[in-house]
């Protein structure tokens, strides 16, 4: 089996991706609703939520895994959720998902803290 196991196919792709643009696009107007109103800079910590959907979505589409389905071994390849029999597989979509939750609350912390600090 290859190392590049997924778990979502194109279909959930496409949703998680349309999803992640749209929570980041929200959350580039909630920044500029909140510098605009002149809200103090500690309030503009709570974009951390919304920046860290909005990147776990386009993360989920770009890596192919859905961390939600990986948590509980599953597959949606676009027929609906199925079991994820082979042990190699579950393996590698829990240390791909845990990659992904990394990668997004990374990015997420960052850009909370370049919203704070602007």
């Amino acid at each position: 089996m290859p190392d590049e196991v997924c778990n979502i196919g194109p279909g959930g792709r496409k949703v998680r991706r349309l999803m992640g643009l749209a929570m980041l696009a929200g959350s580039g107007a909630m920044f500029a609703i909140l510098v605009r109103a002149g809200m103090p800079r500690p309030v503009r910590a709570g974009l951390f939520v919304p920046l860290l959907f909005g990147m776990l979505g386009v993360m989920q589409a770009r890596d192919g895994v859905c961390v939600a389905l990986a948590a509980k071994d599953l597959q949606d390849s676009d027929d609906g959720p199925v079991a994820v029999t082979d042990a190699y597989a579950r393996a590698r979509l829990r240390v791909r998902a845990r990659a992904t939750w990394w990668k997004a609350g990374t990015i997420a912390l960052v850009g909370t803290v370049l919203a704070v600090l602007a």
